[in-house]
């Protein structure tokens, strides 16, 4: 303790990391939880978080060190490493059983069926009785549609069959079993799409050897969607809940057949509607973020009909409040440009100001700065607030890969209006260099962005030397290729300068005195 220089501090331990995500009626429950002997019989660790407990929540003060927490538990003693060590081990492995029972107290109808297996294994037969009468009236009147129900439905008809197996009651003990592998199997079918409908639209982005070898899994896109096929023709027309489950994964495995991808999505998208009610909010998330992933693969091939759509959805999904459930913000980043993006496509500018302001409480602490400036940013823009929009840029810091990009490209926008074209070309340059040297980005992503680097540079090179025939085949080329990164707007700009007939837009001159700010 006198040399401070052989102090160190605790703020790489495990249990600290965890204690600094509890909240503050967190901290308390998990004090009650450490004074019960049921769990907790050593005294020691309820004094050790005691004391940890007046550093939360950053446990960042210099006099907390290990040094400084035994000398507190073991007054008068010597500094014992391992014993320190031993005690923040076991506080930890206390943690995760209070985050386990946290977990199971949320899922009230799994903890129902530990009871239930739990009652039929003592043989408290009329306990039993009771209890599954409860169980079964709640699942049928009040669970929702989603992974989770099946998964639920199958641990319900195996508890059922593994109790009658052991009485010797053979009554309907094999509907109790094809019940179980039923719902085993629809489980095993949202699964199974939804992790090979992810994989397909990680592709779309970004560049992992793994998704290469997709083709020769157990349970591949066309396997699936004829199975469903099959068992909706045998399902009985009132069982509503298993057919509606059906034809959404149907239909959403449909959207990336290649053929009759349209029809698949408008489909999905009446039925994601019209029994919204009947979905759990995980699964209409779920859904809901399909049918925005199919919007945009199509308007970024041209169907710019669809952004209509896509900000509806994304509108519905907020009014809904799909991004704060279980009161956990999560707005993710490409949500969030994307829901921009739609709304400043259709000229919904002050919904699209007024989302910004709301969204704050949606978006996770540590990004929440980097992502409502990366907001701003877009909105001043098409405000045509340009100095605006790099003020907010310059206050981004630490950008993720997608953020990265939009800024290497909203600047060099900017950069064009402004009439400053030679930091234009510049900027354009970086992003070139970033494309070519990301090893992350798939080919789809990188050949978008190549256009509209190519594209760009030629409109720079046309507005120095007018060509009004070069100019109109780059316009041709601009409008007969889909996938270009931000094609409408290059489609803008190049009948712009068309339409000054070789005069040369007045504005995209240097302006003295303007003052802009560039980041690095």
């Amino acid at each position: 303790m006198n040399k401070s220089s052989q102090l160190k501090g605790i703020s790489n331990f495990t249990i600290i990391k965890i204690l600094k995500k509890f909240k503050q009626k967190e901290m308390s429950d998990f004090e009650k939880f450490l004074n019960s002997p049921f769990y907790n019989n050593h005294s020691t660790i309820t004094k050790l978080f005691r004391e940890l407990k007046k550093f939360y929540p950053q446990f960042a003060d210099k006099l907390l060190t290990k040094e400084y927490l035994f000398e507190i538990v073991n007054p008068g003693k010597k500094y014992d490493d391992m014993l320190f060590q031993k005690y923040l081990s076991r506080m930890n492995k206390l943690a995760e059983e209070y985050l386990s029972i946290l977990e199971l107290r949320k899922d009230q109808n799994d903890k129902d069926l530990k009871i239930l297996y739990q009652l039929s294994k003592r043989d408290l037969k009329d306990v039993y009785s009771r209890k599954l009468n409860e169980v079964e009236k709640n699942f049928n009147e009040n669970l929702k549609i989603d992974d989770n129900f099946y998964l639920l439905k199958h641990k319900l008809s195996d508890i059922k069959y593994y109790d009658k197996a052991r009485s010797n009651n053979q009554f309907s003990i094999h509907k109790d079993l094809m019940d179980s592998y039923n719902y085993l199997i629809n489980y095993l079918f949202i699964i199974s799409s939804s992790c090979i409908n992810q994989l397909f639209s990680d592709k779309l982005s970004y560049k992992y050897s793994e998704l290469d070898r997709t083709s020769g899994i157990f349970y591949n896109r066309t396997e699936i969607e004829k199975n469903v096929a099959g068992i909706i023709k045998q399902t009985p027309p009132d069982d509503k809940k298993r057919l509606l489950f059906l034809e959404l994964i149907l239909n959403d495995l449909k959207m990336n057949s290649g053929k009759n991808e349209l029809n698949a999505y408008k489909n999905l998208r009446k039925i994601v509607f019209e029994n919204f009610e009947s979905l759990s909010n995980t699964l209409l998330l779920y859904y809901l973020k399909r049918l925005n992933l199919y919007c945009g693969i199509e308007i970024a091939n041209g169907n710019y009909g669809l952004n209509k759509e896509l900000f509806e959805n994304y509108r519905f999904m907020l009014e809904k409040k799909l991004f704060f459930l279980e009161e956990i913000p999560d707005l993710r980043l490409v949500d969030y440009r994307v829901i921009l993006s739609t709304a400043t496509k259709i000229n919904e500018i002050e919904w699209a100001e007024k989302f910004i302001n709301e969204s704050v409480s949606l978006i996770k602490e540590e990004s929440r700065d980097n992502i409502i400036n990366f907001g701003y940013a877009i909105l001043m823009f098409h405000k045509k607030n340009y100095s605006g929009s790099l003020d907010h840029i310059s206050m981004i810091q630490h950008e993720l890969l997608p953020i990265t990009i939009d800024i290497y490209i909203l600047k060099s926008k900017i950069f064009y209006e402004l009439g400053f074209l030679d930091t234009a070309k510049s900027v354009s340059d970086s992003l070139r260099h970033f494309i070519k040297n990301n090893p992350v980005l798939s080919d789809i992503l990188k050949n978008s962005l190549r256009s509209f680097y190519n594209f760009f540079s030629a409109l720079l090179r046309l507005n120095e030397n007018y060509n009004e025939i070069k100019l109109k085949k780059v316009l041709s080329e601009i409008e007969g290729i889909n996938g270009i990164w931000n094609k409408l707007w290059l489609i803008e700009k190049t009948n712009e300068l068309l339409y000054t007939s070789g005069k040369g837009r007045p504005d995209l001159k240097m302006k003295p005195g303007v003052k802009i700010s560039i980041r690095n």
